[in-house]
């Protein structure tokens, strides 16, 4: 029996799962509500699948601030992939003036209408994106073989594009003007690498805990293609992300509230103007 469970034990501490429960008890602790195995459904495989984790922030000064923002409602998610690799993955960033992630937000004006009110308020360069002047759209892992990267990658993608589906399905006969953002996160038991190249040979090549990985995805569930960035971080990077991406909700909030007169006439104006073409 004893075999038996040193085997057991070394198989699943090879796996990923204890990463993931790592992080779960992080997130919680650091007032999220943190869900394992969050559902959604490969419609290109016809598969029932799940995300690692998915996380939403709790709020300790929630009636205060739903009083603030109302009649509006802002939802935030992270929706992170655990992966722990002995293999090193390396991306190849380029210069980036505009971090797009048009992929990853919805509201109740795009899901009546199909105007984004979230358009006009995450610029192309939103929060926690701003500080890095380069991203990576390209990448390999070595030594070569499975490709883990884009398993995560398409893996979180997927998930995003049906939560996205569900809520503008929802948002539709919905009074509530929803404000909805995912951050998608990908975290790394392992070695990340970001190798600069020119005139065809790399100028450098450094160990990181930290990269912005960019893609266009085409999802069967909303049909246009969309922009999304993609955080690519260490396990010890991990809460220093989950820092910044606070600082990035609170500031949004905090502006939109100094505006939200404004923003209450726009929707008015916008939903006026479809009603009037219907």
């Amino acid at each position: 029996m004893s075999d038996i469970k040193e085997r057991l034990k070394r198989e699943i501490e090879k796996s990923g799962y204890p990463l993931e429960i790592q992080l779960i008890y992080f997130l919680r602790n650091s007032n999220w509500v943190a869900l394992p195995q969050d559902y959604y459904f490969d419609k290109e495989l016809q598969l029932e699948r799940q995300i690692d984790i998915m996380a939403t922030p709790f709020f300790k000064t929630w009636k205060k601030r739903n009083a603030s923002l109302s009649p509006f409602i802002f939802n935030w998610f992270l929706a992170i992939e655990c992966k722990k690799t002995n293999r090193n993955w390396v991306f190849f960033p380029i210069s980036e003036l505009v971090i797009s992630c048009s992929g990853q937000y919805v509201d109740f004006l795009e899901a009546k209408t199909g105007m984004s009110l979230m358009d006009e308020i995450i610029p192309y360069r939103f929060g926690h994106y701003s500080d890095f002047r380069e991203a990576a759209y390209v990448f390999t892992v070595f030594p070569k073989g499975k490709d883990e990267i884009f398993e995560a990658k398409t893996q979180i993608l997927k998930y995003i594009s049906y939560q996205k589906n569900e809520r503008i399905l929802a948002l539709k006969n919905s009074k509530g003007y929803n404000l909805e953002f995912w951050f998608p996160i990908i975290v790394v038991d392992g070695s990340i690498w970001q190798a600069k190249i020119s005139q065809n040979k790399v100028d450098d090549i450094e160990k990181v805990d930290h990269v912005l990985l960019k893609t266009r995805y085409k999802s069967s569930y909303l049909g246009n293609p969309f922009s999304y960035t993609i955080d690519i971080v260490t396990k010890d990077q991990f809460p220093l992300l989950i820092n910044r991406i606070k600082k990035d909700i609170s500031e949004t909030e905090e502006t939109f509230i100094a505006n939200k007169e404004m923003w209450i006439g726009h929707t008015e104006r916008r939903l006026k103007q479809f009603s009037e073409r219907k």
